[in-house]
């Protein structure tokens, strides 16, 4: 794999088309001769496989980064009827569809291939965060280089296990180890990013933090960037995101709790579709995982604070990923689909690793979490319908009374009825007058 830096400017079309392009279609428009015939520089030395560092740059502006993409087939593309031919001796390829060559047209600034006369480009999908944005990365008057020298990474870290392989856990470990008072983003979507301090709880504690071998999996499945506090602010703003501070982080006063919410331009919260396998593929994962249904009766409590943190690593992730794909990535009851504020619920509350089963969890918005666990709403079991308490009702979440809860995605992966009678019965304490099970 070689990694790129590509750069596009307004002298083709504004920022906010030249993002959609990537983001909603997977595609660079890129012709491949200038108006010679010739190739342009470095073109088709761009492979299948490679990483492409997106850039937006105006004259007499900030650039903007747009993200990073790897070169994909149209095979393995989300829309491969985009596509038409590979040209020889490059991994560009044209555009045959009718509805997208319109498209690009009413554009304006996109022109086809001079030679060819068809548009061209690469079919991409997003893989992560662009690095931070250097002059020095352009040298010359071409837009597309090579990205190798370090000289542009500054003070910042990066660890990613699409980028650096297995080792980039042990890595950031280290890295850890080394900067006790150091700080790194971990990114919810792709317009918004957490600031931990490195001694975060919530991903184990340490000195000596845990590795590969200890089997709890890798924290960089997901590109962490690490560094001084300050300039983790900055480049996530030059990188488009909205940046907010674990409040444990702020507790333990490792991180400024003054800092609030940190904006990036041209934000939204819609993750990435492109970043997902099949559902049928994910639903396989999940089924394979619960092939028991799940029984509250007879669990021994396993609540130890000392265990918190092993807990979490071993039940929380699993279990909210789960029912991340049971849900269809939305909320059980209000069906918002911001991944950033969906939390893992426990219907019978946590009694130790089995209560970690996707038919006792439910995906709540945050804030109907904490209503949830406080038993001020709760779920009828035998209808499935949202009960919330009387002193709820005139608020503004009077509104989900009587309604259903969301469908899941398999009827293996719904919600264990006796757990749902169970949290009615001993959790709820709204409508305490009427019999359980009789929502009103």
């Amino acid at each position: 794999m070689v990694e790129w830096v590509y750069k596009a400017t307004d002298k083709k079309v504004d920022y906010a088309a030249t993002m959609i392009l990537a983001e909603k279609r997977g595609f660079i428009c890129r012709s491949a001769h200038n108006r010679e015939g010739a190739w342009i520089g470095n073109v088709r030395d761009v492979r299948v496989g490679d990483l492409i560092h997106f850039y937006y740059k105006r004259p007499n502006a900030d650039a903007r980064a747009i993200g990073s993409f790897e070169v994909v087939t149209p095979a393995s593309h989300p829309r491969p009827d985009l596509f038409g031919e590979r040209l020889n001796e490059s991994d560009l390829w044209t555009i045959t569809a009718p509805s997208f060559v319109a498209e690009l047209t009413k554009l304006g600034g996109y022109a086809p291939d001079p030679r060819l006369d068809v548009f061209v480009g690469w079919p991409i999908q997003r893989r992560g965060v662009a690095p931070e944005y250097r002059d020095a990365m352009f040298p010359g008057m071409g837009t597309l280089h090579p990205y190798t020298s370090r000289a542009w990474t500054s003070d910042l870290k990066q660890f990613w296990d699409r980028r650096h392989g297995p080792e980039a856990h042990a890595l950031f470990q280290a890295w850890r180890t080394d900067h006790q008072d150091g700080t790194f983003l971990t990114f919810e979507t792709r317009s918004r990013a957490t600031l931990h301090g490195a001694r975060c709880q919530h991903l184990g504690s340490g000195p000596p933090y845990f590795q590969l071998t200890d089997g709890f999996g890798s924290l960089t499945t997901k590109q962490k960037v690490c560094g001084p506090e300050q300039q983790l602010i900055t480049w996530a703003a030059a990188n488009t995101f909205t940046v907010t501070a674990c409040q444990h982080c702020v507790s333990a006063g490792l991180v400024d709790g003054s800092m609030g919410a940190h904006p990036g331009p041209g934000t939204t919260d819609e993750p990435n579709p492109q970043s997902r396998t099949s559902l049928e593929d994910e639903l396989e994962v999940v089924r394979s995982r619960f092939e028991d249904p799940f029984d509250p009766i007879g669990l021994e409590d396993a609540r130890q604070r000392v265990l918190a943190s092993i807990v979490r690593r071993q039940g929380g992730r699993a279990f909210r990923e789960s029912l991340l794909v049971a849900y269809g990535r939305a909320c059980a009851i209000s069906g918002c689909t911001i991944t950033a504020i969906l939390e893992a619920a426990h219907i019978v509350p946590y009694r130790g690793p089995e209560t970690n089963h996707v038919q006792n969890g439910l995906l709540l918005r945050a804030d109907l979490h904490t209503l949830f666990d406080l038993g001020l709403l709760t779920v009828d079991s035998p209808s499935r319908t949202i009960v919330v308490a009387d002193e709820l009702r005139s608020s503004e979440y009077g509104v989900f009374h009587g309604s259903k809860l969301r469908a899941t995605t398999s009827p293996a992966l719904a919600p264990s009825a006796s757990a749902l009678s169970e949290h009615q019965a001993t959790v709820f304490r709204g409508n305490r007058d009427r019999p359980a099970g009789t929502p009103r």
